[in-house]
């Protein structure tokens, strides 16, 4: 059976995501975060947000029981009221997240797709000002 720090490893490779990445999410350093996959103590409220961020079930977090996820149904579905409240926080903490590389690229991305614009140009457009 695996341990409590296997499934956080098992969550951030789900997640795609770096250790300080993960561990500004956590509010703790690259290296706690790094500690966490290996043999850290997982304290209750890591455990809290990562269940409550992510929707992984804690019970599965802390002993590996029950489903991975909180709900069976797709974990991608969010109502109206998560979709606002995940955007205002996007917008309150705009400055942290335009520092984690993978949400800076992602980002970008989404905006040449929507702008129908190229990177480049967006990048360009951003040093100007």
């Amino acid at each position: 059976m695996d341990t409590i720090n296997q499934r956080i490893d098992i969550i951030i490779n789900e997640l795609k995501l770096t250790n300080k990445e993960f561990g500004s999410f956590l509010g703790v350093t690259e290296a706690t975060a790094r500690n966490l996959r290996k043999e850290g103590v997982v304290k209750e409220i890591y455990i809290e947000t990562i269940s409550n961020k992510w929707n992984y079930n804690k019970k599965w977090i802390e002993d590996g029981s029950g489903d991975k996820y909180k709900s069976s149904s797709n974990k991608s579905v969010h109502s109206s009221k998560d979709l606002m409240d995940i955007a205002n926080d996007s917008i309150d903490n705009w400055e942290e997240l335009m520092k984690i590389d993978k949400f800076k690229s992602h980002y970008y991305l989404q905006l040449t797709k929507t702008l129908n614009i190229d990177l480049e140009e967006i990048i360009e457009r951003a040093l100007s000002k």
